[in-house]
Parts: C-alpha cells; sequence; structure tokens
C-alpha cells in the first residue's frame, strides 16, 4: 500500500475525503520530504488550480489529523510530514544565512530530551504532548564560504 492511500485511510476513518486538493498538497510533502511553508505548497499547487485559501484550510485538516506537524520558527510556520516519521522526536537547526532547516536524530540527545520531559511533568503536574526544540546559527556549508 502506497503513502498516498494510507493517509486516505487515516482520513475517511476521521469522516474527511482525500479530495484532489489534499492529494497534490500530500504530494508536496512526499516527494521532497523536507520542510515547506504555505506559500511554498501553494507555488507548486497553484498549476492545478488550488488556491493559498485552499491550501491553508487543508494544512488545518491535515494537521488535526497528525498527518503532517507545524515548526514554528522566528514567526514562520513550517510544516512536514508527519505519519510515516521514524523519528518523531528531533531537533531542527535553521541556519540564520541560507534558511536550510536540517533535522537532527540522536538517540542519546533524545533519551536526554525525554527524561527532562518526565522531570517537567512530574515537577511541575503538567502532561507534555509536544515539543519543538530549533536550534539557530550558521551551518558548516555557509561557515566554510
Amino acid at each position: 500500500m502506497d503513502r498516498l492511500t494510507e493517509i486516505e485511510l487515516i482520513l475517511k476513518e476521521k469522516n474527511y475525503k482525500l479530495t484532489f486538493s489534499r492529494r497534490e498538497i500530500l504530494k508536496c510533502f512526499l516527494d521532497e520530504e523536507k520542510h515547506l511553508k504555505a506559500e511554498d505548497i501553494y507555488y507548486t499547487v497553484k498549476k492545478e488550480g488550488i488556491s493559498l485559501p485552499t491550501v491553508y484550510r487543508n494544512i488545518e485538516v491535515l494537521k488535526n489529523n497528525d498527518i503532517i506537524s507545524e515548526i514554528s520558527i522566528n514567526g514562520d510556520r513550517f510544516f512536514e510530514l508527519k505519519t510515516f516519521s521514524r523519528k518523531r522526536v528531533h531537533f531542527h537547526f535553521k541556519c540564520k544565512n541560507c534558511n536550510k532547516i536540517k533535522e537532527y536524530f540522536d538517540t542519546d540527545l533524545v533519551v536526554n530530551l525525554i527524561d527532562i520531559k518526565n522531570e517537567i511533568e512530574k515537577r511541575y503536574d503538567n502532561q507534555v504532548e509536544n515539543i519543538d526544540i530549533v536550534f539557530e546559527g550558521t551551518c558548516k556549508e555557509c561557515e566554510d564560504k
């Protein structure tokens, strides 16, 4: 079963359809598997007659159904595919020069982060449901220039 079919089943379970617009938007994530702004998605799908408001509405549907996730960096909203991610907890790094976003998944660091999350839950009696960590600086490629 391909990924779009699996997503279609997830949506169907929650009484949503895999509409033409949703299919085209999801292709952006499946083809590139990177962090995308709504505007990036729009520039890809507008040739199919999909408007920017339609992109935003569908992003919300996909986000609310745990198919994509959102990360905010300096006020910009980026989205990434969540459903098939093997790296549920990972760190982001944004280069302040080239604006690339990189992901890092390091088991030792994730274990440390989970320990911190557990301590926060215990100490403050909160239930942590999501963790977003973004490091910002200069990537190696920009430093070497």
